[in-house]
């Protein structure tokens, strides 16, 4: 049976290899056959990647908005927009981030992200939804609005989201605070990834939450206990800590290149993975945003509060991978785009690779790693 699409690859970089002179050949939206040191086709249809750079498709498992839109406006027509922002900059699936706010909000965002998941976007795949709040450490809020925090109580998060349990992929929170450990043991046995963030736990708090089952750190660095070396608290434990998975912003803003450099060494590339952490005003002009109903100054790409508070990040996972390939090498910086955030919420027996059986998602790169194809489930998108 002839393939549904061929793509000739002139190089491809997956995580675990470099190859040249590929052909690809899709059917019903999987890799069906890699076949190596293959020749341009001469017959039938086909797309010609011979110039350019074939990586798998990004995950952003940690994504508020873009171009205007936030997960928070809580519509199908808003997921469908940040999925089409994303698919722009080679972002092939997603989790759309809902960050602190009322819990009627929240629980609208929820509905909006299963409405994307039933019906499907015209872009990157929404493979859930990524909670970051209300459960989070005032002291460590960052931009999230504390009026909304909560205490961690398994009751109100069941009697708010109990109904969406199937449709909420991570869910960030901070293990220190009273009722955690109760909410914790409750997420991981739906199936639900805990995130550690906004917290200011100690060393040993936070090798006990790995203890019981977290396995991510949010946004590494950032709405974080610093570290010291008598007290190395929860950065010094994602450090050290091998079954942890660490979110790190490579926007050269809210991590220095020295400190990313840092945690990719201590850790390697198959346990921290890139994401973005956008706001609405990722792609757009600089100017005045809402981010749940705060005010966020975006200035040469900059956001934030008006204390000077970061608050999201305007960057898009391309710059981010180019950001990265520029100190750990390009292979590394797809293996944290790709793979392993796939890992982190259990969906690489489907994506994060160029594998046979594996969803056909794929991004092309130009010389420079600027994005000019896209491809999710074998269909191009953009054309």
């Amino acid at each position: 049976m002839a393939a549904d699409l061929r793509i000739f690859c002139g190089r491809v970089i997956t995580p675990e290899t470099e190859l040249e002179n590929i052909l690809l050949e899709i059917e019903a939206g999987d890799i069906a056959n890699i076949r190596r040191n293959a020749t341009s086709p001469r017959g039938g249809s086909f797309v010609d990647a011979s110039e350019g750079l074939v990586v798998p498709g990004f995950i952003d498992i940690h994504v508020h908005g873009g171009d205007g839109f936030d997960a928070v406006d809580g519509t199908y027509e808003a997921i469908c927009g940040i999925s089409a922002h994303l698919a722009r900059h080679g972002v092939t699936s997603f989790l759309p981030a809902i960050m602190t706010s009322p819990w009627p909000q929240i629980v609208q965002a929820v509905h909006a992200v299963k409405e994307a998941m039933d019906r499907g976007t015209p872009g990157a795949a929404v493979l859930g939804a990524h909670i970051e709040g209300p459960f989070l450490n005032i002291e460590h809020k960052g931009a999230q609005p504390p009026e909304f925090m909560r205490k961690p109580s398994v009751e109100e998060f069941e009697d708010n989201l109990g109904d969406f349990l199937a449709y909420i992929k991570v869910v960030t929170l901070a293990p220190e605070l009273p009722g955690a450990a109760e909410l914790i043991s409750h997420l991981l046995s739906k199936g639900i990834t805990v995130s550690a963030g906004h917290s200011g736990a100690s060393y040993e708090e936070m090798l006990g939450a790995v203890q019981m089952g977290v396995r991510s750190a949010t946004h590494t660095y950032n709405g974080m206990k610093g570290f010291h070396h008598h007290e190395p608290g929860i950065i010094g434990a994602i450090f050290a800590e091998d079954r942890l998975f660490a979110e790190l912003i490579w926007d050269n803003l809210h991590v220095h290149p020295g400190a990313a450099k840092m945690l990719v060494r201590a850790k390697g590339c198959s346990r921290v993975m890139l994401v973005s952490d956008a706001m609405r005003a990722s792609a757009a002009a600089d100017g005045e945003y809402d981010l749940a109903g705060q005010t966020v100054y975006v200035r040469h790409g900059a956001a934030c509060l008006a204390d000077g508070i970061l608050a999201g990040s305007t960057i898009t996972l391309d710059q981010a991978v180019r950001n990265a390939a520029e100190h750990v090498g390009l292979r590394a910086a797809v293996e944290m785009a790709t793979l392993t955030p796939a890992k982190s919420i259990g969906v690489a027996n489907r994506r994060g690779a160029i594998e046979v059986g594996l969803a056909a998602d794929l991004t092309v790169l130009d010389r420079e790693l600027n994005v000019t194809k896209v491809f999710i489930g074998g269909q191009q998108i953009g054309k």
